[in-house]
């Protein structure tokens, strides 16, 4: 009966050990082949990623971060180099998309505060594009904060987004010289047209959208603007300022729509002059 009793003892200290070392070892890190492709290294919990780790899908996606139960949870950067619209141009392949997020993930989806960008190296062809934004994140959706986006090395978006809100600043490249922040895109009348969109209680989409045209041979005035007011997405309304004291009223009435955005929308202004002087 002794015997008994001492090797059920044993018998429980042994399956308490493997119970221990199975949570400690989400401290240590292994490798683990997770299918033919798909690959991982760092700390794991009960056979799954669990911790700090890396996992590879071959040679185009990267997870570096920190995991829960095998899903990615907590903070981490993910990569993807998309090659499959790729062409060959002489010893380089052009056309590649490279995707990055880096930022918080829950339950294996980007959740929280996070920076997304996505760019196609497209240098031969002249067909660039990027989009970086940066801000609050829900189930791999951009839900709030600031975005730039740019096409074919030309055309250029700084905007910001949130449930109710939505700012839009459009303008091209030939179109900044002299141009050094968005009060001087304003002033100077550097841009395509200034967006402002609002959704009222019912759901409606309220956007006012004023155009600058400059006129150099106008005798009136060196410049007017188009104001254009939609009700989800329909024209009800539509005017043209040329009158120099008009002008000055409408251009104040941008700069005080646009004063709540200011800061943010700087940041991206900044970015993207930075962009450009180093390409």
């Amino acid at each position: 009966m002794k015997k008994i009793c001492f090797c059920l003892i044993i018998f429980a200290l042994m399956n308490l050990h493997v119970k221990f070392d199975q949570v400690e070892a989400s401290g240590n890190k292994i490798n683990l082949k997770i299918s033919k492709e798909v690959s991982y290294y760092g700390e794991i919990k009960n056979g799954k990623p669990h911790g700090q780790g890396t996992m590879k899908w071959g040679e185009t996606k990267t997870y570096s971060g920190t995991w829960s139960n095998g899903k990615r949870s907590g903070y981490g950067k993910y990569t993807f180099i998309d090659k499959s619209q790729a062409s060959p141009e002489g010893d380089m392949l052009d056309n590649i998309r490279t995707t990055t997020y880096v930022g918080n993930w829950i339950n294996d989806k980007q959740n929280g505060q996070g920076v997304f960008k996505t760019s196609v190296d497209a240098l031969h062809s002249g067909n660039e594009e990027g989009l970086l934004e940066k801000g609050l994140f829900k189930n791999n959706i951009f839900v709030k904060g600031y975005s730039l986006g740019f096409l074919s090395n030309n055309y250029i978006s700084i905007s910001y987004k949130d449930s109710n809100n939505e700012v839009s600043v459009n303008t091209e490249r030939l179109l900044l010289d002299g141009a050094n922040s968005i009060s001087e895109l304003i002033e100077l009348g550097k841009y395509s047209d200034i967006t402002f969109t609002t959704k009222d209680q019912k759901g409606n989409k309220n956007t006012i959208s004023y155009s600058y045209v400059k006129e150099s041979d106008a005798e009136y005035a060196p410049f007017h603007f188009s104001k254009v007011r939609y009700m989800n997405q329909k024209v009800i309304y539509e005017t043209e300022t040329h009158a120099e004291l008009d002008n000055r009223e409408t251009q104040q009435e941008i700069y005080n729509k646009i004063k709540p955005y200011k800061v943010g929308l700087e940041g991206m202004f900044s970015l993207m002059r930075n962009f450009y002087e180093n390409i």
